[in-house]
């Protein structure tokens, strides 16, 4: 029997109000999403050893992505993500009137085996939600950091090679060039 939990990373999420994917449906039920998804294998390799990228049903998750305006306030902070200890920049977009969350599109869980538990047992990372009906690519100094294995929580590095990596950080930084999490 397969064993989902939340990794304490992803509890930032539980806030409505934090600049992530947030949702109004109780966590098992994100549990729930995910369990079904793997147990039927609807899943695909992610970038890490052992971990998984899961499609999972959008009802009730939210995405904090938005397109920049023109002129419109972005703000940084330096600080450990929760349950780390290394700093990292995170930049927002300040909301503007009409801003907000939206309904998500689409949405996948980052899941990876549990580093304390048995076999089938994992643990969600991160839950993303899309504005579109596609995945929204992994922010590119997250990647970054992935791939250089810079921090702590990026010591598992990625089985990507330099070349894989190339394409898909010119496609992140083309996504987000003019796009941005509300803070």
């Amino acid at each position: 029997m397969t064993t989902i939990t939340f990794h304490e990373l992803a509890t930032r999420q539980f806030d409505n109000n934090a600049p992530y994917t947030t949702w109004t449906c109780p966590n098992d039920a994100i549990i729930d999403r995910v369990t079904c998804a793997i147990e039927n294998g609807n899943y695909k390799s992610g970038n890490v050893e052992g971990s998984m990228i899961v499609p999972i049903p959008h009802a009730c998750v939210y995405t904090p992505v938005v397109k920049l305006k023109e002129g419109q306030k972005l703000v940084g902070v330096y600080e450990p993500r929760r349950g780390t200890t290394y700093s990292i920049k995170s930049i927002n977009a300040v909301p503007l009137d009409e801003q907000q969350k939206l309904p998500a599109e689409y949405c996948e869980a980052i899941v990876y085996p549990n580093p304390n538990g048995e076999e089938d047992s994992y643990v969600i990372v991160s839950v993303n939600g899309s504005p579109t009906k596609e995945a929204t690519p992994i922010n590119p100094l997250t990647l970054l950091r992935n791939f250089f294995k810079i921090g702590a929580e990026q010591s598992h590095g990625t089985v990507l090679t330099w070349e894989d990596m190339e394409l898909i950080v010119f496609e992140s930084l083309k996504y987000w060039d003019d796009k941005a999490h509300l803070g």
